[in-house]
């Protein structure tokens, strides 16, 4: 099944599975959607659980505000180098999306998980790699129930968590109905497979 749809990070099939394609021509909701039960993950088709959020500027707000686009999720800690790898991919990204100016369909959302973070923190860390407002977001939550929706794709829940998170991180598509589509495992994608994705 394939559609096209507008674009916004995160995953939870493995990187060899196919590539299902997001959106549906019918208007009609795919027969398997529907929520994943409390603490399990979200699984390919199943609606992405809401949460709310507070962005780089300080404003509050429900993630479901990205249904209507098609969304990329990856995390991040505010206590790490910047520019990472995953900085730098969706650097590339957002550059694509302005460049096709298909930045309304679509936005990019890095959501921090480390603890010490703020909306002016979130700010410094998107000017440092050049985020673009227009396409890519920064986001946190509760620290509890960021992690916890966080673990939700698959990212590691430990007891302590230290301001820079790196490796077995997730990165996920989520359709404009709210639905995963796929979750892609530490640095297993390229930007390329990404536009594909939502294309």
């Amino acid at each position: 099944m394939h559609i096209t749809i507008a674009f916004v990070s995160l995953t939870i099939a493995t990187a060899g599975c196919g590539s299902p394609k997001m959106g549906n021509d019918s208007g009609k909701e795919p027969a398997g959607t529907a929520m994943p039960s409390k603490g399990e993950l979200v699984q390919p088709g199943q609606a992405v659980p809401n949460i709310r959020m507070l962005d780089e500027n300080g404003d509050r707000f429900d993630f479901d505000v990205y249904k209507g686009k098609a969304t990329i999720v990856t995390f991040f800690g505010p206590g790490c180098p910047a520019p990472s790898v995953i900085d730098r991919r969706f650097e590339t990204l957002q550059q694509a999306l302005v460049q096709k100016n298909q930045w309304p369909n679509v936005r990019l959302v890095s959501v921090s998980l480390g603890p010490s973070s703020a909306p002016p923190i979130l700010k410094e860390h998107a000017q440092k790699i050049g985020a673009d407002r227009r396409a890519w977001d920064f986001v946190m939550g509760d620290e509890i129930e960021i992690r916890q929706w966080a673990a939700r794709f698959g990212v590691p829940l430990p007891s302590a968590i230290n301001d820079c998170l790196e490796g077995d991180l997730r990165t996920a598509i989520i359709d404009r109905r709210g639905n995963l589509v796929r979750t892609y495992t530490g640095t297993q994608w390229t930007p390329a497979q990404l536009l594909d994705e939502v294309r």
